[in-house]
């Protein structure tokens, strides 16, 4: 049996589909007349940097990084460094102590859950619940009350 042939474009190994390309290089060369580097490629070389105010990261699309894409896409705006700052700040300081012991009792009963219930099912429940709720406790600057006898891989 004959090998498959491949595209002719250095580093591109997707099967031919005329004139010694690929489907994706063949469109490129119809439709612009030569073959164009890849956009992450390009970004790359051009040394693209995110269009937000502070971000340093390389652009992944439309001018942004991934986590600011994302952002965009999800939320319909990304929100400035600064608000989002202010918004974490008002949660701290809208904590008091009983919103806080609250959060560590869900956690150490997520934890002993976690510990104690049979079956992959179950146990994946209650790992999620304490990442979760893990998260939301470094969110809030909140540090750990005592060390955890068993951690969760």
């Amino acid at each position: 049996m004959a090998a498959e042939a491949k595209c002719s474009v250095d580093g591109c190994g997707n099967p031919l589909l005329a004139k010694g390309f690929c489907r994706k290089h063949y469109s490129q060369i119809y439709r612009k007349g030569e073959i164009q580097p890849d956009k992450e490629e390009r970004q790359k070389a051009e040394g693209v940097k995110c269009t937000v105010d502070g971000c340093e990261k390389d652009a992944h699309a439309n001018g942004y990084c991934r986590k600011h894409y994302g952002e965009l896409y999800r939320r319909g705006k990304i929100r400035p460094v600064e608000k989002k700052r202010q918004a974490t700040e008002k949660l701290v300081s809208q904590n008091d102590g009983d919103r806080i012991r609250a959060l560590e009792r869900e956690l150490e009963r997520a934890e002993t859950m976690y510990r104690n219930v049979v079956g992959v099912e179950g146990r994946l429940k209650w790992r999620r619940e304490v990442e979760e709720l893990r998260k939301d406790r470094d969110r809030l600057g909140i540090a750990p009350s005592a060390p955890v006898a068993t951690e969760i891989p």
